[in-house]
């Protein structure tokens, strides 16, 4: 995926914009000029002194000067700002948009620091490129080149020395690239590696505590902030260097016009006025060429900021029947599930089975054998290398994603509760909830006396996926979130694993009572047997496909054997 176009319809009036903001400010500068120079030559060659109307003239008309300038850099900067955080804003949404396409599994290889550094460290980047940059670029850059072409005609020798000063401090800020560009990606890299160290141990703290590692981790947090500390110092002393080029040769230039003009004042026949306002010019470049001296700055962070941006953009999205054009609606059916041939790189390989509407099936194996890949394919979660799955006999990969997301539901350890309140969690995929709903499905899934004990109820917050809950409570409300959405078909991803027994049972009261399909992955027999089907999967492929008690006194008698707490057929 492409970055979005800098020059939409609206930004690219604000660019224009900008454009006649350098040209006006460059008009305004060469007005003080010619103000200036006409003001000194006619007062001081005057036999008599300056009337007090000629004062008010020559005043009121440089005072107009240095208003409307002031309005053309208010102006300006308006406009740099809107065109950079509109740019950030395209680029933000986007971003955004592309990590929801690949997924959890596309972007499992990126640390959560890493992610949110694109979000935050490299937008402001780009955004003080766009903003500082190439804004100052566009109205200072052409108020600069414009005013010293004026100038020329004025007082050339002048304008001559001013263009010398810009060009030195252009070379000198071209030789301080790559060594600012080079302490930008060190630092990056070693911020990326701090923020992703102390989000995954701050969300980890229970298990630092438990083995005792405050100390280590403390060491070694203060190792990887020593090693940002002086990557950042090392930017500093280049991005200082050039600042201080910058305003060396912002000095320069007042100090070359000043000498050229005093020279010229004893060697020529230039006019007090000429030189005078030739120098005054130069003091007002003085600071758009600071302005200029931090372009390069900001370009050689926002270089490396948007190739980090683009490496997530360049992300190939394994969900690709999401993003199909000419996707067709998911027409209403019974919900039958056919699965022809299907396999997902060396995890799930040929699997064909049928679904009938209904069916109870619970799906068995070892760990690592291939169960959730296969819920995952048959909930269009991921896409199968080869083969087919079709629901009432139409092809997932070509139905629209928003359609199937409505008719699966999943529930699964790894799907936590967002921040946010417990209703905003409960409603989260489903598009309306009538109280009357909402509290059916509280009481299904023993939630109603909790929520209940809660002082604020269902508006209660929550935080760091659920803390403040037990498993259990998270669990169950993972399950009425699922059921809210009133999906034809319920996924259950080892849902139960590692929970209490009255969560046990609310769970698998849900599943018998269920209206429609459930599969239902569990290490538990006892959950097994009450399955109308039971799946087991061995080494990826479907290893047997019966009723439950035939396929678990098979699954007992494996090799490897299933865990400990599995041998026991109720």
């Amino acid at each position: 995926m492409a970055m979005p176009s800098l020059l939409n319809d609206r930004r690219k009036r604000v660019f224009y914009r900008l454009l006649a903001n350098g040209v006006a400010q460059s008009v305004a500068a060469i007005a003080m000029a010619l103000l200036m120079q006409r003001a000194f030559d006619q007062m001081i060659r005057a036999e008599t002194p300056p009337k007090w109307l000629d004062i008010a003239y020559f005043g009121g008309g440089m005072l107009a000067v240095v208003v409307a300038n002031g309005w053309l850099r208010w102006r300006g900067h308006v406009d740099a700002e809107y065109f950079g955080q509109s740019y950030i804003h395209a680029v933000r949404l986007q971003l955004f948009r592309h990590i929801t396409r690949i997924g959890e599994n596309g972007s499992r290889h990126l640390s959560r620091g890493a992610l949110m550094l694109r979000f935050v460290g490299d937008m402001n980047a780009l955004r003080n490129w766009v903003s500082l940059g190439l804004a100052r670029l566009l109205v200072n850059g052409l108020a600069v080149f414009l005013t010293i072409v004026v100038l020329l005609f004025i007082e050339p020798v002048i304008a001559v020395a001013i263009a010398v000063a810009c060009l030195l401090a252009a070379v000198f800020a071209g030789s301080l690239g790559p060594q600012i560009r080079l302490a930008t990606v060190h630092s990056r890299r070693r911020r990326g590696r701090l923020a992703a160290m102390v989000s995954d141990r701050i969300s980890q703290l229970g298990v630092i505590e438990t083995f005792g590692r405050e100390a280590s981790e403390y060491k070694r947090l203060k190792k990887l902030s020593q090693k940002l500390f002086s990557s950042l110092v090392r930017r500093a002393h280049a991005i200082g260097l050039l600042r201080a080029y910058s305003e060396v040769s912002a000095a320069a230039a007042s100090i070359f016009a000043l000498l050229v003009g005093f020279a010229l004042l004893r060697t020529s026949d230039a006019t007090l006025g000429a030189v005078v306002s030739a120098m005054v010019v130069a003091g007002m470049l003085g600071t758009r060429l600071q302005d200029l001296g931090r372009v390069y700055e900001y370009w050689n962070t926002a270089t490396v900021a948007r190739h980090k941006i683009m490496q997530i953009m360049a992300l190939p999205a394994p969900h690709r029947g999401r993003h199909r054009r000419n996707q067709k609606r998911l027409k209403a059916g019974p919900g039958r599930i056919v699965v022809r041939d299907i396999a997902y790189k060396d995890v799930v390989t040929n699997v064909s089975i049928m679904i009938e509407p209904g069916e109870k099936i619970a799906v068995i194996g070892n760990n690592g054998s291939g169960k959730s890949t296969f819920v995952g394919l048959v909930g269009g979660m991921l896409q199968p290398d080869q083969g087919e799955i079709t629901i009432d006999e139409q092809g997932l990969s070509s139905c629209r994603w928003s359609d199937i997301r409505r008719t699966f539901a999943m529930v699964s350890p790894d799907l936590q509760l967002l921040r946010g309140t417990l209703r905003l969690n409960l409603t989260y995929g489903a598009a309306l909830v009538t109280p009357e709903r909402l509290a059916e499905v509280l009481m299904q899934c023993r939630l109603t006396d909790f929520v209940a004990g809660l002082s604020e109820g269902l508006d209660t917050r929550v935080i760091d996926r659920g803390a403040l809950f037990s498993h259990g409570e998270r669990a169950r409300f993972v399950l009425a979130r699922a059921l809210l959405c009133e999906p034809k078909i319920l996924l259950l991803d080892e849902a139960e694993s590692n929970l209490d027994g009255e969560t046990q049972h609310a769970i698998m009261d849900v599943i018998e009572a269920f209206q429609g399909t459930v599969i239902y992955i569990t290490h538990n027999f006892h959950h097994a047997a009450r399955a109308s089907r039971v799946l087991q999967f061995v080494d990826g492929h479907l290893a047997a496909d019966g009723a439950p008690t035939a396929v678990l006194e098979d699954f007992l008698k494996s090799d490897p054997p299933p865990p400990r707490h599995l041998k026991a057929i109720p």
